[in-house]
């Protein structure tokens, strides 16, 4: 589970509130994808290279968070 904060309309930050991955594979991801979430203001960012399928469940809950905050 992720939490995204949102403030004056704009992606200010990214929490992890549960994961149930593998930690070396998350870890190596999450700093990177939540970097390019906030500086492109988007969930439409690339994965992390040896961290794949841990980059797709960040991105696809960061999705989720933002398309429930509509």
């Amino acid at each position: 589970n992720i939490a995204v904060t949102i403030s004056n309309g704009k992606i200010t930050g990214i929490k992890t509130i549960s994961n149930d991955d593998t930690k070396q594979y998350y870890n190596r991801a999450i700093s990177k994808i939540t970097n390019s979430v906030i500086s492109s203001q988007s969930a439409s960012v690339d994965t992390v290279s040896g961290a794949t399928y841990s980059s797709r469940g960040i991105i696809q809950a960061v999705k989720d968070a933002l398309n429930q905050a509509k």
